[in-house]
């Protein structure tokens, strides 16, 4: 019987993919499969609330879906995409037709085809792109790209979990990371309008990929961005890590550095973590964020001997790319990459990171601690290379006779709560943002942040983050 329930509900798929009826913005029904099913053929129904958390990273966007009836996460294998379900976050133009890695021709390439990526940290710094387009032009390639991701993500998980979505009206709702640098700026009502943006463009089941057609669409999608209410949240990346974080083992009172080595940027952000009569709270000392990752890496300190750089660059940036995963590496024989440069510069970035948090320790903790806590999330994290360095950035930079104790790099282990297949597990920590994204009412509460971006009067009081209002102000909407 439930054989039959499953196949009949497989039908309704295939016919909803079939259907042309609904395409336009002005409908202002959901347009979601399980809804589909109900107007269609007039299916009863229960309803199950789906909170999808999306890390919109600057290499890989990776989800996962919380379902908050049962609250368990699981993760969503995203279509096209790599062995852990992450998709690149990146689009390619055709002309003006927009090509994403959910589309078949994806793999095409000429001369004619402009690839862009760091589509997240091209929005806020023009300098993670050569693409010189305008900034109109930016944001509605990045709103098609959210568009799609979300589009799919509803898909794929209707596609993975048919039996709990059988008869079911589905809620949904979504939380996608923000770097902690630009949630504290001028910058984030700008994101969260683009995510409103995106997530009513989600809706537009044939959506068109020309940018023109596009850009046409999201003028339509503003008015009812300004009307609607809109299930889409910008939430600071380092909240959603320290979620995972806490909820993954005891967290005690203390100031820890977390670490985010991704394909584009090397994020560092610093806190204290706060008990307050039973609450955690969480004070944010200092934040950098550089493009370090490990793509950019690779892309910025490999070179060529004796110019043979156009012939064999690909197989130089290989090289490089092994040496900084290989344990057993020995980059002296390795001459085709600056690693002196490239160690320093990290180096750089970390004593900066963890000096800026010291002057901003008021409660004076550093004194008191023997080990610093550290941890690393993002794919960058698995490199030898690149802890090593981190590590010795404790010796090279004198940190030490400033007061600073010695390193303790931590690990975190999957939640409870967290269904991650057994071949995955041990990559927790490339899921870890997505899953405390996926957790919307189980937040720290942030008490301040730092005032890091130049753009703002470093003087002005940092104002308290609260989850539970719903005011539409610098911040944007907010849980």
């Amino acid at each position: 019987m439930q054989l039959k329930k499953l196949l009949k509900f497989i039908r309704l798929k295939r016919e909803y993919d079939t259907d042309d009826t609904k395409t336009s913005l002005d409908k202002d029904n959901d347009l979601s499969f399980s809804t589909y099913m109900l107007s269609k053929f007039n299916v009863s129904s229960s309803i199950i609330t789906i909170h999808l958390g999306i890390d919109f990273g600057t290499s890989y966007t990776k989800v996962c879906f919380r379902q908050l009836e049962t609250e368990e996460t699981e993760v969503i294998y995203l279509n096209n995409g790599d062995k852990f379900g992450f998709i690149e976050s990146a689009v390619k133009l055709d002309g003006l037709k927009i090509i994403t890695p959910f589309d078949e021709n994806w793999g095409d390439s000429s001369k004619q085809i402009i690839k862009i990526d760091n589509l997240k940290m091209i929005l806020l710094d023009k300098s993670f792109t050569e693409v010189n387009y305008s900034a109109e032009k930016m944001k509605t390639i990045v709103i098609f790209f959210l568009a799609k991701v979300i589009q799919q993500v509803r898909l794929s998980f209707i596609e993975q979990q048919a039996e709990l979505c059988f008869n079911k009206m589905i809620k949904w709702s979504a939380s996608i990371g923000v770097p902690v640098k630009y949630f504290d700026s001028d910058e984030i009502p700008i994101f969260q309008n683009i995510l409103n943006i995106a997530w009513n463009l989600s809706e537009v089941r044939n959506l068109p990929d020309s940018v023109l057609e596009v850009s046409e669409l999201i003028n339509k999608a503003k008015y009812q961005t300004a009307v609607n209410n809109v299930e889409c949240y910008a939430v600071p990346e380092v909240v959603a890590a320290i979620c995972s974080f806490m909820k993954s083992q005891a967290a005690m009172e203390n100031i820890y550095i977390f670490m985010d080595i991704g394909g584009g940027t090397f994020d560092i952000t610093s806190f204290c973590l706060i008990d307050h009569m039973g609450e955690k709270q969480i004070n944010i000392l200092d934040t950098q964020i550089e493009p370090l990752g490990i793509k950019i890496f690779i892309n910025k300190y490999a070179y060529a001997v004796n110019d043979d750089w156009d012939e064999n660059s690909e197989q130089i940036k290989k090289n490089v790319e092994k040496c900084l995963f290989n344990p057993g590496r020995d980059t002296h024989k390795l001459p085709d990459c600056h690693w002196e440069q490239g160690e320093e510069d990290i180096k750089k970035l970390v004593a900066k990171a963890i000096m800026y948090a010291k002057d901003a320790d008021d409660k004076h903790w550093f004194s008191n601690m023997k080990e610093l806590h550290i941890f690393l999330g993002g794919g960058g994290s698995e490199s030898p290379w690149y802890k090593e360095t981190i590590n010795r950035t404790y010796v090279n930079r004198k940190l030490k006779n400033a007061g600073i104790p010695q390193f303790y790099f931590q690990t975190m282990g999957v939640p409870d709560d967290f269904h991650l297949d057994e071949q995955h597990v041990q990559y927790f920590h490339r899921y870890a943002v997505a899953y405390g994204l996926s957790c919307p009412y189980e937040y720290p509460q942030i008490i301040g942040y730092p005032r890091v971006n130049p753009k703002i009067d470093k003087s002005k009081e940092s104002r308290k983050f609260d989850y539970d209002s719903i005011a539409i102000d610098k911040y944007g909407k907010i849980l």
